[in-house]
């Protein structure tokens, strides 16, 4: 329990962190002038992508049942292919008429909608998503923290 509660904390802290990584990836990808530059972006490209699954994966098993886990998993990693398999022809026709450096910032932009759909949508209300978001409140819709009468289960 205690581990659980200690994973679902980091996960929550880093949040903001994840999107601000990619964020800042973004930016110094279009900026690049140099090789340093370049790795730089990777790093913080790896400390922000790479946390990404984790915190879904957290999230989903706290908004779940145990019995409907592996599906709601399953889907939620089956969008994020479908995604990724739909953005590669639609935003490299974009990148024909923009330039792919260009790409790189509006994916900051995109990078950025998302990080405050995050800090105002994640919870019930926007007081709550903030906090939420920020590692001030735990998670309302997390299922060991909804109050169910047991005769309703």
């Amino acid at each position: 329990m205690l581990v659980r509660q200690a994973i679902a904390l980091v996960v929550v802290y880093l949040s903001p962190l994840v999107f601000s990584a990619t964020f800042v990836a973004l930016i110094l990808l279009w900026q690049a002038d140099s090789a340093i530059v370049f790795l730089l972006a990777a790093i913080a490209e790896g400390a922000g992508g790479g946390t990404l699954i984790s915190m879904m994966i957290t999230i989903m098993k706290d908004r779940s049942l145990p019995q409907e886990r592996g599906q709601i998993f399953a889907i939620c990693v089956a969008g994020l292919d479908l995604g990724i398999a739909i953005a590669a022809p639609i935003l490299g026709t974009i990148s024909e008429l923009v330039g792919y450096r260009n790409m790189f910032g509006y994916g900051a932009a995109i990078a950025s909608v998302a990080l405050i759909i995050f800090l105002t949508q994640s919870s019930k209300d926007l007081s709550n998503s903030l906090r939420f978001a920020l590692g001030l409140a735990p998670d309302v819709y997390a299922l060991n923290n909804l109050k169910v009468r047991s005769e309703e289960l």
